[in-house]
């Protein structure tokens, strides 16, 4: 269903999930991937800032996502 990126595209997806996601609001399923990844990623970067998650587990989570 997903095409698969380039590099490029992939740096730009992850920059437009930065740029347009509102933090902890609804990852739509129609986005691709790698832009739910950095959507994921986002949320997780908060949990840690307000001590929800400890760093490790976010490293953990990091890891996960790059499998």
């Amino acid at each position: 269903m997903f095409r698969e990126l380039t590099k490029s595209e992939i740096v730009d997806f992850k920059q437009w999930a930065r740029d347009n996601y509102e933090p902890l609001t609804e990852i739509k399923s129609f986005w691709h991937p790698v832009v739910q990844a950095e959507c994921y990623a986002i949320n997780a970067e908060i949990a840690v800032d307000l001590e929800y998650i400890s760093k490790k587990e976010y490293a953990e989570f990091m890891k996960s996502l790059e499998s």
